[in-house]
C-alpha cells in the first residue's frame, strides 16, 4: 500500500508539473501582498459568487489592486478587457512558505490557464513578467517529496533492510 502511495504521489507531481506554470517570489513584494488581498476579498464574496454559479452565470472575480497593478505592467493588456482575461483562469493558487531561519520568506504560485482562448498566451507571459519583476524565478519539473513522502520511503527501505516496520 505504501509503494502504491509513493508511486501515485510521483505520478501526481509530474502531472501537475505539467499542467501548471509555477513560480516562487519573495513573499514581501507588492504582488504577493495583492495576491493575498485578492483571496480574502473573493473569500469574502464567495457566497454570493457560489449562488451565481448555481444559477448558471460565469462569473470572473478581479479585485481592483490587481487590475491596477497587472494594467500598469504591461501594455499588452489592454488587447483584451481583464474580464476577459480572468474567465482564462482555470486555477490560481498562492502558497506563502512559513519563514526559516537565515532563509528568504518565499510564496510559491501555481496556475492553470484555458489555451483554447486567444489571449491566453499573452495573459500567461503577462503572469510570467509580473512574478519575474518581481523578483520571482519559475519552477520546471515536478516538485521534491514532500517530509510524508520521504518518510514512507525511509520506512519502506528499513523494512527492505530489516532495520523497521511499516
Amino acid at each position: 500500500m505504501a509503494r502504491l502511495v509513493l508511486t501515485n504521489s510521483r505520478e501526481l507531481a509530474e502531472v501537475t508539473a505539467t499542467v501548471y506554470d509555477r513560480m516562487m517570489v519573495p513573499a514581501d513584494c507588492r504582488l504577493v501582498e495583492a495576491c493575498v488581498k485578492a483571496g480574502k476579498a473573493y473569500d469574502d464574496r464567495s457566497q454570493e459568487l457560489r449562488q451565481a454559479v448555481k444559477n448558471g452565470d460565469e462569473v470572473a472575480y478581479a479585485d481592483e489592486e490587481m487590475q491596477d497593478l497587472v494594467r500598469g505592467t504591461l501594455a499588452e493588456v489592454s488587447k483584451y478587457e481583464l474580464q476577459e482575461m480572468g474567465q482564462l483562469v482555470r486555477m490560481f493558487k498562492l502558497k506563502v512558505h512559513k519563514p526559516q531561519e537565515g532563509v528568504q520568506k518565499m510564496a510559491h504560485f501555481a496556475w492553470a490557464l484555458d489555451h483554447s482562448h486567444r489571449a491566453a498566451d499573452d495573459l500567461n507571459a503577462t503572469i510570467r513578467s509580473l512574478f519575474t519583476k518581481a523578483g520571482g524565478t519559475r519552477l520546471t519539473g515536478a516538485a521534491p517529496r514532500g517530509p510524508l513522502e520521504r518518510e514512507i520511503s525511509r520506512l519502506l527501505q528499513g523494512k527492505g533492510k530489516g532495520k523497521g516496520t511499516a
